[in-house]
């Protein structure tokens, strides 16, 4: 297999923010080629301290495009446990995209709890680009949510695909 185009950015230090207002973390930066896409994976670390709930993490491309977001709610007992969050997101491009940012931004939930001796921290934010070849098979919703009653699993998404050779798939 053929080596991919990746671009990658990490922030291991950890940050602390009690703004209610996105604050970024990390920026990958990176020219994509024309006409194509590429796969944005990130994860984080991210806790509040005492008194905070929630503790917001963002993918945004550029300032105001927010491809996906968490609002992670935790009990007030839980409030400084470490949470992992992830997510991904398809980005495509047409000709000459020129130079694009992808940020991780972080937040402290509104509201009464949030002062100025209380705030959240994020740590070991990790931002990958893969180039996503024409044979790749994906699913990707953007605006899609679903939601259930059952106390079973329920599919959210199917992908189904023919392998063109035997072997390992991601």
């Amino acid at each position: 297999m053929a080596a991919r185009q990746y671009y990658y950015q990490s922030a291991t230090a950890e940050a602390t923010t009690t703004a209610t207002a996105d604050t970024t973390v990390a920026t990958l930066t990176f020219t994509p080629d024309d006409n194509s896409d590429y796969i944005i994976l990130w994860s984080a670390l991210s806790r509040g301290q005492s008194g905070i709930n929630d503790s917001r993490v963002k993918l945004t491309q550029g300032t105001t495009a927010t491809l996906n977001a968490i609002n992670m709610e935790n009990s007030a007992a839980l409030a400084t446990e470490v949470i992992a969050m992830y997510g991904a997101a398809v980005a495509t491009f047409g000709v000459a995209p020129g130079s694009q940012n992808f940020l991780i931004r972080h937040s402290a939930e509104a509201g009464t709890t949030a002062t100025s001796t209380q705030g959240v921290n994020i740590k070991d934010v990790h931002l990958i680009a893969i180039k996503l070849a024409t044979s790749d098979a994906y699913f990707y919703a953007t605006a899609t949510q679903s939601s259930t009653t059952s106390t079973s699993y329920q599919n959210a998404a199917t992908l189904s695909f023919t392998p063109s050779a035997t072997g390992s798939y991601l």
